[in-house]
């Protein structure tokens, strides 16, 4: 029977098999996929009764109840759980492979036909971790000597930990954040999951448009491999499970708000990564609260003056960052977060299947209009952005301070250590412009504005982001902390 190509999750269990399973190893699984896996040997899950040996099983969620009982015990005694996407559980004897974080009903199906069977398995050993993790120290210590004693040759559980997503605005210094969670090997890396890109593009493309040359073009840190290394990317292009409405339609979303599509496409690329996942997001600000909530992540806000970061943008001949940033206002204006933009600067809303032609629509109404109404745009994103994201983040990283603070450096990687997630900052230099294409006297005025919109409009977002701010107030710049202080 052939490979069902069009079925997602089956593709997704063999783009995750695909990204970590070595030429050699031995698989057992359904005969459809020995049409994908044509180096590797493939055993029938189905009709194996007594294997040899082998590396990887991946068990049908359906199936569990027809597997034979000599194959679950070897599977049981001798794997782990790495991966399930809601069909097919796959198990791996790689110790490299973290293992599954979250019971599932295909977990806990697999975990009774195990017991029918009277086996002790390390899946169980991972669970009593993870039930021993929602107690205190005292039972989970308990709970690791009792599964050390049941499996003797097991010296610890390896749990997933929470995944890190970096949250902030283009042209922050994100990508030198992200860049340095890459290099320390560590960590499994995802360049802007929201960005467009992954909705079309190939992984040849990435490579040849998207390496060192790009780096350089947008003044990022010299990049190991290009920007998109870390993704599953279909032959003929495109991400597994990535909308279109995931660049700039969902942008806004709020704690219970349902996004099933969303939600399934984040969770895939966390369960795809091999080691804890960290997602730098340009695009996540006005929902990383329901990020937050949805994955239980450990969430970072980078920070930049908006003044540079603005003439950052305007540094690009293609204006693509003003011109998103219309896109968003103009796709989510009846967004309580953004109508009080919409209202004041009138921007359209315009959908369309083709994204090049809402990209068109919206550079011919960003290009008509001045450049103070763009400061506002862009203002009023950057201050709603901190107003929604700051509170629900574990560390904030103005970027500003520390590139010039010694101390600032040693407090935030002080920060970042307490949550497993050592770095050094020695090298962080973000650019300040001598002089702005907008006189500042006209962004002084855009700004006061700006802040008064929102203190009339969104109180209660600013006076819960001025809390935060001054919990935060040694992390923080004067120039961003006298935002609320004067008010």
């Amino acid at each position: 029977m052939p490979f069902p190509d069009k079925d997602p999750l089956y593709d997704e269990a063999a783009l995750f098999l695909e990204s970590h399973m070595k030429a050699g190893e031995t698989v057992v699984a359904l005969s459809e996929f020995r049409d994908r896996f044509p180096q590797n040997a493939v055993l029938d899950l189905m009709t194996t009764k007594k294997p040899g040996g082998f590396q990887w099983a991946v068990i049908h969620r359906a199936a569990v109840h027809r597997v034979a009982p000599d194959l679950l015990a070897r599977i049981a005694r001798c794997c782990r759980p790495v991966y399930e996407n809601g069909l097919f559980l796959i198990f791996s004897d790689r110790p490299d492979l973290a293992v599954l974080d979250e019971p599932s009903f295909a977990v806990k199906d697999f975990r009774r036909k195990v017991r029918a069977i009277g086996l002790a398995s390390r899946l169980l050993d991972a669970e009593l971790f993870l039930e021993a993790g929602k107690t205190d120290w005292r039972r989970k210590a308990f709970y690791g000597k009792m599964a050390c004693n049941i499996l003797p040759g097991i010296k610890k559980a390896v749990i997933r930990p929470h995944p890190v997503f970096i949250h902030s605005l283009w042209r922050t210094g994100s990508t030198y954040i992200w860049n340095k969670f890459r290099e320390s090997g560590g960590f499994y890396t995802y360049y802007e999951p929201f960005n467009e890109q992954y909705l079309w593009n190939t992984r040849e493309n990435f490579e040849t448009e998207f390496g060192g040359g790009k780096a350089a073009e947008m003044s990022h840190p010299e990049l190991s491999n290009n920007y998109a290394h870390e993704f599953p990317i279909y032959s003929n292009g495109g991400v597994p499970l990535f909308r279109k409405s995931f660049s700039y339609d969902d942008y806004c979303l709020e704690a219970g708000q349902d996004a099933p599509h969303l939600e399934r496409y984040v969770g895939m690329l966390a369960r795809y990564a091999p080691r804890r996942p960290v997602f730098q997001f340009c695009r996540s600000t006005l929902r990383a609260g329901w990020l937050r909530d949805k994955f239980n992540s450990v969430n970072i806000y980078i920070l930049r003056s908006p003044r540079d970061q603005w003439e950052s943008y305007l540094s690009f001949k293609s204006n693509y960052f003003n011109i998103a940033s219309f896109i968003i206002a103009g796709k989510n204006g009846s967004s309580r977060l953004i109508a009080p933009l919409t209202d004041s600067v009138h921007i359209p809303y315009f959908d369309d299947d083709d994204l090049g032609r809402e990209y068109a629509f919206y550079s011919e109404v960003t290009g008509g209009r001045t450049l103070p109404e763009q400061y506002f745009v862009f203002y009023y994103m950057w201050l709603v952005s901190l107003l929604c994201a700051l509170p629900v983040c574990n560390i904030v990283m103005d970027m500003d301070l520390v590139s010039e603070d010694g101390s600032a450096k040693r407090a935030v990687e002080g920060v970042l250590k307490r949550h497993s997630l050592e770095m050094t900052l020695d090298d962080c230099r973000i650019k300040k412009y001598a002089r702005f294409t907008l006189p500042e006297v006209e962004m002084s005025r855009v700004e006061s504005d700006v802040q008064a919109l929102i203190k009339s409009r969104l109180g209660h977002e600013f006076e819960r982001c001025k809390g935060s701010i001054r919990e935060l107030s040694p992390l923080i710049s004067r120039e961003h902390r006298e935002i609320f202080e004067t008010s």
